[in-house]
């Protein structure tokens, strides 16, 4: 109760957090967020080898990476491509471009997630690459690379999603 009336006194275009129970209680653009207290500090850069299973369990990030089927119009990538080099999870470093569609123009990472309207602490999840292209991020979904993006409709394509834990 005491809790919902501080935050009753919050203006809408503020954002506050508390933590409580073992959760962080925030609020964002006039909604209420609960979730897990999150780590500080940042999580190790992860290299594994997919070897066409449909989850990868991150526990250092809090999560789990899967690897779907993708449905029609869906921005996906050819399986051959992922099974073929190591993939990479790591943070953020400054300066990531990210393109939402093939025919869009690629923006920087944040104004990506700004413009997806992420709250500010979901941007911390992993970055997916292969190589070093950038494949995927954590709350917005596929990086559309036009030499990497499978042709509608094809088989064994997948799309990525991250699970938080």
């Amino acid at each position: 109760g005491e809790m919902l009336k501080q935050f009753a006194c919050v203006n809408h275009n503020t954002r506050a957090s508390l933590q409580h129970d073992g959760r962080t209680v925030s609020l964002w653009r006039g909604h209420i967020w609960l979730q897990p207290i999150r780590l500080t500090t940042k999580p190790p850069d992860i290299s594994f080898t997919w070897q066409g299973q449909s989850q990868w369990s991150v526990p250092q990030w809090g999560g789990t990476l899967q690897f779907l089927p993708a449905r029609s119009g869906q921005p996906s990538i050819a399986k051959e491509l992922l099974l073929a080099q190591p993939i990479h999870i790591r943070a953020r470093s400054g300066g990531e471009r990210f393109r939402s569609h093939p025919q869009r123009p690629s923006r920087s990472l944040q104004h990506a997630y700004q413009e997806q309207h992420v709250p500010p602490w979901m941007r911390t999840g992993p970055l997916v690459y292969m190589g070093e292209q950038l494949i995927f991020a954590a709350h917005l979904g596929l990086h559309c690379a036009a030499s990497m993006v499978a042709p509608a409709g094809s088989d064994g394509a997948v799309y990525l999603q991250w699970q938080h834990a």
